[in-house]
């Protein structure tokens, strides 16, 4: 055993240990502060595809396809979607419009039902 240890002071030997379980528990600290900041780095740039696990897009690919989604193109987009179901809607409620100032009242239906057992009349 080297002389050095086989002179320290228990204060010493404490101190010794104390200082080397705040170098573990800041190295443990960094690592995870490093994982994530990792995981944040992968999430922005995106990931190649690897065996067994798709490709995933980076923030900014990500954010292009919501803004295609909600800004008018030739059709294709949610917003022309709404758009044209809009349209659609507003030219049912004119008709139903229409329709209901030419019929002010509803048609009555009236209809006889007889009902026969089998065997004939009774």
């Amino acid at each position: 055993m080297p002389d050095w240890i086989s002179s320290l002071t228990v204060a010493q030997l404490a101190a010794l240990l104390a200082g080397l379980a705040a170098v573990g528990g800041l190295t443990w600290a960094a690592g995870r502060w490093l994982r994530r900041a990792g995981h944040l780095i992968d999430d922005l740039l995106g990931e190649p595809a690897r065996p067994g696990v798709d490709a995933r897009p980076g923030l900014m690919e990500r954010v292009q396809r919501i803004e295609h989604e909600v800004t008018y193109n030739s059709g294709g987009s949610l917003k022309d979607k709404v758009r044209a179901l809009d349209g659609k809607l507003g030219d049912l409620s004119t008709a139903l419009q229409a329709h209901t100032a030419d019929h002010q009242t509803a048609p009555t239906i009236r209809q006889d039902i007889t009902v026969q057992p089998p065997g004939g009349p009774v």
